[in-house]
């Protein structure tokens, strides 16, 4: 939305050529493409492991919903902790905690890498354990 207000100012003053204007419109377009393109292959490729094998699906099920629910929660409690710091004044453990909602591009990140762990350590339980082996459906 900044980049579209940043582009329509410009536009408005006069200053930049209408083709100059447009190309950051254009540049967020295409980031956003690229971005949605890669996270489609890499959901195919994680999909397609796991649909393999009934137990595989259910072990990867389980664990993707379990982080999602994981992370659902800690983002609701640090959005919570913040609103009870702003409606009391509170300090302490709690404010420290609610500090965390101004860091959230950070902590994008750090869900980002803590689901890739996840499937990774779930990829090689499932090898080293021979899981696949066990849970045989006939």
């Amino acid at each position: 939305m900044t980049l579209l207000a940043l582009s329509a100012g410009t536009a408005s003053q006069g200053r930049l050529p209408m083709t100059a204007v447009l190309t950051l419109p254009l540049l967020f377009a295409a980031g956003m493409t690229a971005c949605d393109t890669a996270d489609s292959l890499i959901m195919s490729r994680a999909y397609s492991w796991a649909y393999r094998d009934p137990a595989r699906r259910l072990h990867y099920n389980a664990a993707t919903t379990g982080m999602t629910v994981v992370v659902a929660a800690f983002v609701a409690t640090v959005y919570l902790a913040k609103l009870t710091v702003d409606a009391t004044g509170a300090g302490g453990p709690i404010a420290a905690y609610a500090s965390l909602a101004g860091h959230f591009e950070i902590l994008g990140y750090v869900i980002v890498a803590l689901f890739v762990a996840a499937w990774s350590i779930a990829a090689l339980v499932w090898r080293v354990f021979k899981l696949g082996e066990r849970f045989t459906v006939n």
